[in-house]
């Protein structure tokens, strides 16, 4: 007979090769039909980055496409044992999201938003799946048009001052290391969605700590939990429901929501964001909440990290600074500020923000589902049936990054984006960084209006300059979701003298 020991031995042996089948099994999904792609290594499938804080996962976007660009429209990817359809070509890009989609109108990580645990977030469109998301973008779309984009500018522009005069206190005794430029900016967005959302001052810019909203926005999402268990094991998530969103975030937020609605009643119209929801027939409560809570989601990280990657990109190019500083004061008005109407023409700021997403786009890659069986066809002509289900992944930083679209990419050259050329770029499916088709980000208007408003007032009372303790690369973030420079962003800033 066997000895127990050995009979533990064999069995931990068994449950050892049972495991890696398990992980295993599902590496020739693509192989079987006919999809090309990189070799999936056990547990990280084909992102290795995943498991390593020095490079981002978009690094292995950027090899697969290197090493398949020129013949296949996409490859076959696996995130831990998921399979996911990794699209290189712009084409086909475009086929996806405007021509083909109907095929793939949700969001990849919809469909593990459970209502039962997540029923705020479930309601937001960013969130919500077929006719729960078009009916929601319908109902919340007049928004975010230009008239109530205007109608909150003065708003920005009272941030914008607060904003200022931290940075003017900053500047009367420099740290040494510069000041975390990251930070500040989040603390204006922060401001920014108190403002509107709950018509309040955060107190970010009055104090050396971070509020209690700009703390819970800044970390809103219980992610690596979710994540990790949502690709190594899905069906995990029927049995163990983990919101995307911690109960004490939806708390703290719906609770002042719910006052900010309480105190407006009766107030005068402040035809902002809120208002504009307040006055909606037919919204419940949830509701309200559930589009005020995406208007957080949505503006808080990826208006910042515009901002703050612009800054960085005009601080080291100071020619391109100083032409935008003299383009912004030939506009200043009699008040000491710019008009809307002025804020919007101006052409060199546009090139310059539009260069800054190309290089540091806010989300480094989207990922959509299959909603229903669709063809897509690769580059020798081979049909491949895109099963319902499967994940595809829209690679946006990988595309930015190609020599074969912009040349030098990691140059920062703001004259890419004149108007004639930035509608060809959009036209061409290689400038991505809102998305494209019917699900491209809604929120562009007023988030543009916020990082016009804020770059405005920095480089009009500010020399904007690169400190030592800042990079001269690109290099992306190892562990960030969103684009965020490794090390940070430390800049130094030098209050402007104005004359007499």
């Amino acid at each position: 007979m066997l000895d127990g020991s050995l009979v533990t031995l064999i069995l931990f042996g068994l449950f050892g090769y049972l495991f890696y089948l398990y992980l295993t099994w599902n590496y020739k999904y693509w192989w079987k039909r006919g999809v090309n792609g990189p070799k999936p290594k056990v547990i990280s499938g084909t992102f290795p980055s995943m498991f390593s804080a020095d490079k981002n996962i978009v690094s292995d976007m950027c090899n697969a496409n290197k090493n398949f660009k020129e013949t296949e429209n996409f490859v076959g990817m696996y995130t831990f044992r998921q399979p996911q359809l990794l699209i290189l070509n712009p084409s086909s890009i475009k086929e996806v999201l405007v021509e083909k989609f109907d095929s793939f109108h949700d969001n990849d990580i919809s469909k593990n938003v459970d209502k039962e645990v997540d029923e705020v977030l479930s309601q937001s469109p960013f969130f919500s799946q077929g006719d729960l998301w078009k009916n929601s973008r319908k109902t919340i779309e007049p928004a975010f048009q230009r008239d109530t984009v205007k109608n909150s500018y003065q708003s920005v522009l009272e941030v914008c001052g607060r904003l200022v005069n931290f940075l003017e206190k900053k500047s009367q005794y420099p740290p040494i290391n510069g000041i975390n430029t990251k930070d500040f900016v989040l603390r204006f967005t922060s401001e920014i969605i108190s403002h509107v959302i709950y018509g309040s001052e955060a107190g970010d810019f009055e104090k050396e700590e971070a509020s209690e909203f700009h703390n819970l926005a800044t970390y809103p999402f219980a992610r690596s939990l979710f994540t990790n268990l949502y690709f190594l094991i899905p069906k995990s998530l029927r049995y163990r429901k983990i919101p995307f969103l911690p109960e004490s975030t939806v708390e703290f937020l719906n609770k002042h929501i719910q006052s900010s609605i309480q105190n407006r009643k009766g107030n005068k119209d402040k035809k902002d964001f809120l208002d504009f929801l307040i006055k909606l027939e037919g919204l419940s409560s949830s509701q309200i909440s559930s589009h005020a809570i995406t208007f957080m989601i949505d503006g808080f990280e990826t208006t910042a990290t515009t901002i703050a990657h612009t800054l960085l990109l005009i601080a080291r190019n100071p020619e391109c600074q100083e032409r935008l500083r003299s383009e912004i004061d030939a506009k200043v008005e009699a008040d000491g500020h710019l008009s809307f109407e002025n804020l919007n023409d101006l052409p060199y700021l546009d090139m310059c923000i539009n260069e800054s997403l190309r290089i540091f786009p806010p989300l480094l890659y989207s990922t959509k589902v299959c909603t229903k069986d669709c063809q897509l066809v690769n580059k020798n002509d081979q049909p491949v049936l895109v099963p319902a289900g499967c994940g595809v992944v829209i690679p946006t930083y990988t595309i930015h990054h190609d020599e074969e679209y912009y040349s030098d990419p990691e140059e920062f050259k703001p004259e890419r984006f004149s108007e004639t050329k930035l509608k060809s770029l959009s036209d061409q499916g290689v400038f991505l960084p809102f998305g494209l088709g019917p699900r491209k980000c809604l929120g562009v208007q007023y988030a543009n209006a916020q990082v016009k408003a804020v770059i405005v007032e920095i480089v009009r009372h500010f020399n904007v300059k690169m400190n030592a303790n800042t990079r001269t690369d690109n290099q992306i973030d190892g562990i960030s979701y969103v684009a965020s420079l490794e090390g940070g962003i430390w800049l130094d800033f030098e209050a402007i003298k104005k004359s007499a």
